[in-house]
């Protein structure tokens, strides 16, 4: 993906009408998988979990800016509630959201960053919003990003991102 871009991959495989499944593979070890039929984007997972909106799985893959893929022509998968969406129609909402994560920052965690939380004085729990404080009681829970983006209420992953990032920029945890 460092040298050909996943929204320029879809774009290619899209235009060719390709069938099949993208295996994506992160220098961390997370696994995706992007599921084609004829152009189209029908389903995607990421680490097997198939309980993530398959729309949510394929925006959080389309941020990852690093790791190997290998299209398997051969690969299907019978999703509950498929999409059937065009490749372009998906890449423009994915530009959107890669926009709105790019406003974040630099530092916006990773989707395999673990955390460990910051047990101190200061800054107060009570200076958080119900939102923050919501994220963090799952950060206690589990320390990971991935479950905090899987289990997060708030209405999206650039809330949850925001949240996070407000977090860890305010020493309430770090990036183990």
């Amino acid at each position: 993906l460092d040298q050909l871009p996943l929204p320029d991959l879809l774009q290619l495989f899209g235009s060719s009408k390709k069938t099949g499944c993208l295996f994506i593979t992160t220098p961390g070890g997370t696994e995706g998988r992007i599921y084609l039929r004829e152009g189209r984007v029908y389903g995607s997972v990421i680490n097997g979990n198939f309980s993530i909106p398959v729309d949510k799985s394929f925006y959080r893959m389309i941020t990852w800016k690093s790791g190997t893929f290998l299209l398997d022509t051969m690969a299907t998968y019978e999703f509950e509630n498929p999409i059937n969406e065009t490749v372009e129609s998906m890449l423009m909402e994915a530009m959107r959201i890669i926009d709105e994560m790019d406003a974040i920052g630099d530092d916006v965690p990773s989707y395999d960053a673990i955390f460990r939380i910051i047990i101190k004085e200061e800054p107060k729990l009570s200076d958080l919003t119900k939102d923050q404080l919501d994220i963090f009681q799952l950060a206690l829970v589990e320390p990971s990003m991935e479950f905090i983006l899987n289990s997060s209420k708030l209405s999206d992953d650039i809330e949850t991102t925001k949240a996070v990032t407000h977090l860890v920029r305010n020493k309430y945890m770090e990036i183990a």
